[in-house]
């Protein structure tokens, strides 16, 4: 793997050097940032580290420090460490995106809403919920602008703030948010998707926490009968 890092050292101090058209160094920009993918698949951090930190090099040595591209690298340093659980070092390089992509697009683009959205999943992640909540408030108003409603931005949006509240036990504001996302993606998706499914189960979920079993029941009768009609028929795996 050592190998591995050092031939990304090289290609960059290549690129810096000789100065490639933008669409090129975009290009292989990119390709660090595709390749540090597949090592955080691997679970090997390290060298996705290395991989990505050289790509924001070159990101600022032909962008600047206010590029988009130095942003999508800072973001995805925040997604490794993020699957380290290192939430310190996570949180930085995620606040260090969005403000970045604040710079650049304002406030109503997709790309700080991502930001927003990953910044909510590590508070939640860390247990402040209070912080988690007002991240995923402030994400939710942005994907209505720039997605929609009938958008999987939107539905993620919500499904991630329904489970917060059912978390901390505000059913009453995770029921509306529950079905409606259940009834955007039956309309977006259709009743068979994975995404339509988890979003039923979530629901169901959440109306068994009530103690509203009526509900909790029907809709994981419906769930087990899309599964027949998926997977088919026969014995649950013990």
């Amino acid at each position: 793997m050592r190998f591995l890092f050092l031939f990304f050292v090289w290609i960059t101090q290549f690129y810096v050097s000789a100065q490639p058209g933008d669409s090129i160094v975009i290009r292989q920009i990119d390709s660090f940032i595709d390749v540090s993918r597949t090592l955080r698949e691997k679970r090997d951090f390290e060298n996705a580290r290395n991989v990505l930190e050289s790509a924001e090099k070159l990101s600022s040595s032909k962008f600047g420090f206010i590029s988009e591209r130095r942003g999508r690298c800072l973001f995805q340093l925040g997604l490794t460490y993020y699957d380290e659980q290192n939430y310190k070092d996570s949180e930085k390089y995620f606040k260090l995106a969005k403000s970045i992509f604040f710079d650049l697009y304002g406030r109503n683009h997709p790309l700080f809403a991502d930001c927003l959205k990953n910044l909510s999943n590590l508070h939640y992640d860390k247990g402040e919920y209070k912080e988690a909540e007002n991240l995923n408030l402030e994400e939710k108003e942005i994907r209505e602008v720039t997605a929609g409603r009938e958008s999987l931005e939107y539905i993620s949006c919500i499904n991630n703030l329904s489970t917060l509240y059912q978390t901390t036990g505000a059913y009453t504001k995770a029921e509306p948010l529950s079905m409606e996302a259940l009834f955007l993606s039956e309309k977006l998706l259709g009743n068979k998707h994975p995404e339509h499914l988890n979003c039923m189960n979530n629901l169901a979920i959440l109306y068994y926490e009530m103690a509203n079993y009526e509900k909790a029941e029907e809709l994981f009768i419906r769930l087990w009968d899309y599964r027949k009609e998926i997977f088919g028929g026969g014995q649950l795996e013990e």
